[in-house]
């Protein structure tokens, strides 16, 4: 009986181990699709920091909007911040699922990570509406007897992107988080 009580310690504790183990793998592969996810959203991020700053000397060094340029900011920033949107979702999704599984060892760390995401998704998605609404309405207003003086755009688009700038260092402190995660 005794050598039975052994025997059936022995098999709990390397089941347990196993389990953990296996627990310990899906954390790792989550923490993989999760990083590769945020490094897309940075790239995109910064792709975007950089047409909008393009778009801001434009602005500032032109004397006089034309359609042409308003529509074509307005295509790149949307196109670029849709996919930037699908990413930050796709990386809240991943999140879920290891708030969902309870097989991963300390899932409720993750709770801060995503919560992080979804504060730079929101300022993201904020800072395009701004974008491509004053974009449309300036393009609209060149139709009207009151055009849009591209200095005063230029202005907003120079403090949008300094709110992108923001955006970036989070997503550095996000890396940092994930990093440590790893370890």
């Amino acid at each position: 009986m005794r050598k039975f009580a052994c025997v059936s310690l022995s098999l709990l504790v390397i089941a347990s181990i196993l389990l953990y183990g296996c627990g310990k793998n899906k954390e790792e592969g989550y923490l993989q699709k999760i990083e590769s996810t945020i490094k897309k959203i940075d790239s995109g991020v910064n792709e975007f920091s950089d047409d909008l700053d393009k778009l801001t000397s434009n602005l500032e060094s032109s004397t006089e909007l034309t359609a042409s340029l308003l529509e074509e900011a307005y295509e790149t920033f949307k196109r670029t911040g849709d996919e930037i949107v699908r990413q930050y979702r796709q990386a809240l999704n991943e999140i879920q699922n290891i708030l969902k599984d309870k097989e991963v060892p300390d899932y409720k760390k993750y709770i801060q990570l995503h919560e992080n995401i979804l504060k730079n998704a929101s300022l993201f998605t904020e800072i395009m509406a701004k974008l491509t609404s004053e974009l449309s309405a300036a393009a609209s207003a060149l139709q009207s007897d009151h055009p849009p003086e591209a200095k005063e755009l230029a202005e907003k688009t120079g403090k949008w992107a300094e709110e992108l700038k923001r955006l970036i260092e989070s997503g550095k402190e996000l890396n940092e988080d994930i990093k440590k995660f790893k370890e």
